[in-house]
């Protein structure tokens, strides 16, 4: 009886299997034909006879053939290492998969450009252990699509070098524990029809393994690439209209990297991208990225983003299809000046090669556009007084709204940089597995959720103003009004009602970069009833007070005054920017500033708040 109902058991669970890949290969079969003849393998990224002209124009060039030597240094380095083990983190076992895709990257692309057989061995050892796992955890897909995308690279660019066992046993593993999995309606729905970074990461890695494997299961390949060409528009959509992208610039590089090696998979292995490098503001997205990097080369780390400065490898695509030189300022010189640690750790690496190869680092100008703002769902702008001197002022903008994916309660903040100080500072991103471990509700963006209750999250912990500390309205979104991009006095105006909803009658703030010299930022507030106002200022400089209106910021020598000119009564408090709860990030470097001011009901304010270095003595 027990082996009756294994038996029955197993055959439903075939049965479910192959019915869920007939009806996906019926829903999806909009674009692709199983018909089609792909290239020989190797198809993925860089076709056979590719090496040659991209190593002509790696030679050519001092920094590239630098690039060059440390990936043969890591593979090398890789090779000595022992395979991850299924180890999960929390719920995830997405830096195993990562460090798998970089090591099957890193070693695939030394492979495929200088044919040391050390490193095949070592590639081979590592792509046989990944597909050793159980599983690659879908019930957090993001694992399964970063380990199908190295699987799949290596696969594909070592095809030939592979037994016939080898090559059984890799493209069972992509096939059922990356392809098939996608279609379980639990897994396929956390990513297939979001707007968010998940969709063109899951979807890509996906694709990859699909063109992969092309020849072995046509239908389910074929469903995996249509189904894609259908979904990946829904979260490029979030590009519009010009470029910005909702989750900040750390999650701009995910979800960009992706869709772009995404595309590049459809135009190596079918020759056409079916028009998606063209969906509205995509091919702009470059200029955002730009743009939202200060003059020391670090992130505007708004919402849930850092503050590290890593090489853009997908900013090299859009130089290629856009002839935009001056979009590499930032990554060439990250490249030149940082080069060992971040090239090495990024998973990602040969496509800085693929992909900019091309590019003579000694010819790339600087940009001369010194203010820039951009629309969408997200509005956002940089303001900056130079370029070339590090030593600049920049003034950065966080507009929109907080349930944006991966939002804060940041609508209105904004950054300041000079003299390479950060006296204005967002504190970015939080630790998502400790906050899922103490069960906070981060993933629900409603304005109950317990996600807002987040010291780094909350209205009160942002270069805000805030009423009674009450935190801002989810569903409201903070818009531009006016500008000007004078470069003696560049400024934008935006409208912060909607985030505020009923805490106030009504509420503009208006930033500018003034005389090349001084940023100011001016509130201008109408109550409807009486409420305590907190201006809130977080700052990686050391504050101290020197009257209710007046404090100085010093950062060892370097030092700048923030000033208010308010006809009300103010009181000034400064203290560290410590959590309440134990299991947060401490904050250490950071400090609060907070002026508090009672409100009239039925009142108009204009609050003037002038931050400026202190004149150099002659």
């Amino acid at each position: 009886m027990k082996t009756s109902r294994f038996l029955l058991t197993a055959s439903l669970a075939i049965l479910l299997i192959v019915g869920s890949t007939a009806t996906a290969s019926a829903q999806y079969q909009s674009q692709v034909s199983t018909n089609v003849k792909l290239p020989s393998h190797p198809r993925l990224l860089m076709l056979k006879g590719e090496e040659k002209p991209l190593l002509n124009n790696i030679q050519n060039d001092r920094t590239w053939s630098s690039v060059q030597a440390l990936l043969g240094i890591e593979a090398e380095k890789i090779i000595q290492m022992e395979p991850k083990e299924r180890v999960l983190s929390g719920r995830r076992l997405l830096s195993v998969s990562r460090e798998y895709l970089r090591r099957l990257f890193i070693m695939s692309y030394i492979y495929r450009t200088t044919g040391n057989e050390e490193v095949l061995r070592g590639l081979k050892k590592e792509v046989l252990a990944a597909c050793d796992f159980s599983d690659w955890n879908p019930s957090h897909f993001l694992d399964v699509a970063e380990m199908t995308l190295g699987v799949a690279i290596a696969y594909d660019w070592i095809y030939d070098k592979l037994s016939k066992n080898e090559r059984k046993k890799i493209r069972n593993a992509i096939i059922n524990k990356g392809l098939k999995p996608s279609f379980d309606p639990q897994y396929e729905k956390s990513f297939n029809k979001m707007s968010n970074n998940w969709n063109p990461v899951c979807h890509a890695g996906m694709v990859y393994g699909a063109l992969a494997v092309w020849e072995d299961d046509r239908n389910l390949a074929a469903s995996v690439v249509n189904r894609a060409i259908q979904n990946v528009p829904i979260a490029m959509k979030e590009y519009a209209p010009d470029g910005v992208y909702p989750e900040g610039v750390m999650y701009w590089e995910y979800g960009t990297d992706f869709t772009v090696l995404f595309i590049e998979a459809l135009q190596k292995a079918l020759g056409t991208d079916y028009g998606l490098s063209q969906s509205p503001g995509f091919m702009n997205s470059g200029q955002y990225h730009l743009h939202m990097f200060t003059p020391t080369l670090n992130p505007f780390n708004y919402s849930d983003n850092d503050q590290t400065a890593a090489i853009m490898p997908v900013k090299f695509w859009f130089f290629k299809h856009t002839g935009d030189t001056t979009l590499l300022y930032n990554d060439i010189k990250i490249i030149k000046q940082r080069t060992p640690s971040h090239l090495r750790s990024n998973r990602l690496a040969p496509t800085i090669l693929l992909w900019g190869s091309s590019v003579p680092t000694k010819q790339v100008p600087a940009p001369t556009q010194l203010m820039w703002m951009g629309g969408g769902s997200n509005p956002v702008a940089a303001m900056r007084t130079s370029w070339t001197d590090r030593n600049a002022l920049f003034l950065g903008v966080k507009l929109g709204r907080p349930s944006v994916s991966h939002g804060h309660m940041d609508a209105g903040s904004f950054i300041i940089e000079s003299q390479g100080v950060t006296w204005a500072a967002d504190m970015g991103i939080e630790n998502y597995y400790t906050l899922e471990k103490k069960k906070v509700n981060v993933w629900n963006f409603s304005q109950s959720s317990t996600r807002w209750d987040i010291y780094r999250y909350n209205a009160n912990n942002h270069n805000l103003v805030t009423f009674n500390q009450a935190k801002q309205v989810v569903s409201g979104t903070a818009t531009i009004v006016d500008s000007g991009n004078d470069p003696m006095n560049m400024w934008l105006m935006a409208n912060l009602k909607p985030v505020y909803g009923n805490q106030i009658h009504s509420y503009t703030r208006s930033y500018a970069l003034k005389d090349m010299s001084q940023v100011v930022i001016t509130d201008h507030i109408t109550t409807d009833d009486a409420t305590i106002m907190t201006w809130n200022l977080i700052t990686k400089a050391t504050a101290t007070r020197v009257s209710d209106k007046e404090v100085l910021l010093e950062s060892g020598k370097k030092s700048m005054r923030l000033k208010m000119d308010f006809d009300a009564p103010v009181t000034c408090e400064i203290s560290d920017a410590t959590p309440p709860t134990d299991y947060e990030y401490k904050n250490k470097g950071f400090q609060t500033v907070r002026f508090t001011s009672k409100l009239k009901p039925n009142t108009t304010y204009t609050i003037t708040t002038t931050f400026a270095h202190d004149p150099t003595p002659e």
